[in-house]
């Protein structure tokens, strides 16, 4: 155990004031009341669940205290000296490992020093340090390969790398082997020793804190007492720690303790730069416009360049990627299944109906149901040949068949005969004249599929019996007279996936690009490397009677937003080359209007998605809720984007609403380049990149609002 005598009231660097957190419905710090000295070691005791991580949150900024019972709010300031090179005031190690298992050992020290701003040739003096140190394995060996241990001692060395002044470590002990354990505290002791550095060190394992200078015990989110380590044993005359954590646990009622005075308790060394530079502002009256001023000339002599911190979390971006191969083939190939199986599935020709086939007429090559016969063509339409219409009806409705043709008696030469006499009005007097199709009324495009070619058939068959009234165009009598349409320009048989392709092929890039940015910024929130990442290389200073989570130094968001859109954007060149490669080149799909305009469309709805990822992920802070919103997006865009059926189909009140959703006006553009020929001097074209524009950047400023209210 380390000896230290208190000091005068006056050298605290932390003091919180009657402190208060609720969490829902719980009250999980209750008036804390504490002032802890400059230099030594400080250690929070408990058992699981009492407070001591949520105290240690809110000392670094991540929690903020909440009202009390009278309507006040605690106040926490902290006071240290500031060193030459800034950035050096917090190190903080979470409960959890928080790291990032896809760099190296090395990789993780440099990418937290970077964010500290710590220089290069330092840096790596640090990494040597503190890898023989703590005994840690190869620097080049990945931290998922690491032991439960090991990983502890890499969180513990990320904590020192910058030399923090204030050490804030939250159980580092917990779930190490004993050896492990003491080395830890024998650091902790020697680094403060000379009064320069203070640790505050929580533990449920009460025998290890008698090494801390001062220890105090925590209870229920309240505080049972602070003192020396000796002082309690000697004054509750106990033989351990536990024995007076007990005896304090039966003596006091946790409701007397609310009133309790603030206990004060002070380690080594007299005030330090930082308390002499900010008290005469807190004392003033007019301390509210002069303490701003104060810590405005702190950050205007403090702020780093942007690139360190930015070129930082791009390099550990970029290195997540490059060592999750797994992560890129499915970013990779399931655009290139969601378009093959589009493509082989929707709106190709039908084939292999199975048709029921009656025909009261003796079948013979001269006859007109002989042709018909000989016309259908057996991949599209399988008949199967029935001898009454009963029969093939009652197979009809078991679900057999598709459909039924029925052929008159007398239908080829009731036909004959109905074109000779020009007789197209009595249909009585002609009855067998025609070809009865029954088909499933619930199946829309079975009943065209089925139509389509008996009307081909039809066709060719007048031809040849050189009838010429279903397709002449001149003639009277014609049955189907086809009309000049904008059609008729297309050099490629038009089919439903060529109306489809161009929404799916937006829908497929913007909704990939959404779950990547969603998913792999939720994953740093659980795993906690993103709190990490927000403290490491801030100061936390003493504002308007408030803690402030200063962005002095250390990451910012719009870094942390950058980043991961640069990373993102590599992917998304990738994913829209393979995509339309895909859909122009395998599938062959027409490609009428510019392949620039058909990519910048493609790009402009990638960054969107990846925008709209980041929102959700700044609200949602789980996996399965981002999976669930992401989802539940999905199917409103597909409906309502124009992406499976026209706009025209919509009620108007809807449409007026759809029309200016971030797909709709891209959809429509990206069809009309793909098969009209449109350009960028297309109103429509210029319409979707200018929506596009807007809400992805609606949705950039959203993000960055809500990254800045949630660090603070």
């Amino acid at each position: 155990m380390v000896d230290s005598e208190p000091l005068s009231s006056n050298s605290s660097a932390i003091q919180l004031t009657d402190v208060t957190v609720h969490l829902g419905n719980k009250d999980v710090l209750r008036s804390i009341n504490l002032s802890i000295g400059s230099g030594g070691i400080f250690a929070l005791l408990g058992p699981s669940g009492c407070g001591k991580t949520t105290l240690m949150r809110t000392l670094v900024g991540r929690l903020h205290p909440t009202s009390n019972h009278d309507g006040t709010v605690g106040t926490i300031s902290i006071y240290d000296k500031f060193s030459h090179a800034f950035g050096r005031l917090v190190g903080f190690m979470p409960q959890e490992t928080a790291l990032h298992t896809t760099n190296t050992i090395e990789e993780e020290l440099f990418f937290y020093g970077r964010l500290a701003n710590m220089p290069t040739e330092k840096l790596q003096q640090r990494c040597q340090f503190l890898i023989h140190l703590l005994e840690l394995p190869n620097k080049s060996k990945l931290i998922r390969k690491l032991s439960g241990g090991q990983q502890r001692r890499v969180s513990f060395a990320l904590a020192l790398i910058h030399e923090p002044n204030l050490l804030i470590l939250d159980e580092p002990t917990v779930g190490v082997d004993p050896l492990l354990r003491r080395k830890i505290w024998q650091h902790l002791t020697e680094i403060t020793m000379n009064g320069n550095r203070t640790a505050i060190v929580t533990t449920h394992y009460i025998e290890e804190a008698r090494q801390a200078n001062i220890v105090s015990f925590m209870r229920h989110g309240q505080l049972l007492e602070t003192d020396r380590p000796d002082k309690l044993l000697i004054k509750h005359n106990q033989q351990n720690l536990e024995g007076v954590f007990l005896e304090l646990c039966e003596e006091r009622h946790l409701l007397h303790i609310q009133n309790r005075s603030r206990d004060k308790v002070h380690l080594k060394n007299p005030l330090t730069i930082m308390n002499k530079i900010c008290q005469p502002f807190v004392s003033s009256s007019s301390s509210s416009s002069r303490n701003r001023r104060c810590c405005a000339a702190i950050r205007s002599c403090a702020r780093p360049s942007f690139g360190r911190s930015f070129y930082a979390l791009l390099i550990k971006d970029l290195l997540k990627f490059q060592r999750n191969p797994a992560m890129l083939i499915i970013h990779f190939l399931v655009p290139i299944l969601q378009i093959t199986l589009f493509c082989l599935c929707v709106g190709r020709k039908l084939t292999n109906i199975s048709v029921g086939f009656v025909s009261r007429e003796i079948i013979q090559s001269s006859t007109t149901s002989g042709l018909i016969m000989e016309k259908i063509d057996k991949n599209v339409i399988n008949l199967i040949g029935y001898k009454s219409l009963s029969d093939a009806q009652r197979m009809f409705e078991k679900g057999h068949l598709s459909g039924v043709i029925d052929i008159g008696a007398n239908f080829t030469r009731e036909i004959l005969a109905k074109v000779e006499h020009c007789s197209f009005a009595d249909e009585n007097e002609y009855s067998d004249a025609q070809v009865l199709i029954y088909v499933d009324q619930t199946n829309r495009q079975m009943i065209y599929a089925i139509a389509e070619e008996i009307i081909r058939v039809l066709k060719n068959t007048s031809m040849d019996f050189k009838l010429g009234f279903w397709s002449s165009s001149d003639s009277k009598h014609a049955l189907l007279k086809l009309g000049r349409s904008a059609n008729d320009q297309l050099d490629f048989e038009f089919t439903f996936t060529h109306f489809m392709v161009p929404g799916i092929v937006l829908s497929v890039i913007f909704f990939m690009n959404v779950g990547l940015t969603a998913l792999s910024l939720v994953l740093e929130q659980s795993d906690g490397t993103q709190d990490r990442v927000w403290i490491t290389g801030h100061y936390l200073i003493f504002l308007q009677h408030q803690l402030e989570f200063s962005g002095v130094l250390g990451v910012r968001s719009d870094e942390i937003v950058l980043s991961q859109l640069i990373i993102h954007l590599m992917i998304l060149i990738i994913q829209i080359v393979i995509v339309l490669f895909t859909a122009l080149v395998i599938f062959e799909l027409p490609l009428k209007g510019s392949l620039i305009c058909t990519i910048l469309l493609c790009a402009i709805q990638g960054l969107c998605g990846m925008t709209f990822g980041l929102i959700i992920s700044t609200i949602f802070t789980t996996e399965i809720n981002t999976h669930q919103v992401t989802m539940a997006a999905f199917y409103p865009v597909l409906l309502l984007s124009g992406i499976i059926w026209p706009l025209e189909g919509q009620p108007m009140w809807l449409r007026t609403i759809t029309t200016w959703l971030p797909m709709t006006k891209a959809i429509e553009a990206m069809r009309g380049v793909l098969l009209k020929g449109w350009s960028i001097k297309h109103l429509i074209v210029q319409q979707a990149f200018a929506v596009s524009f807007v809400w992805t950047i609606c949705f950039l400023i959203l993000t960055l609002l809500i990254f800045n209210y949630r660090r603070l």
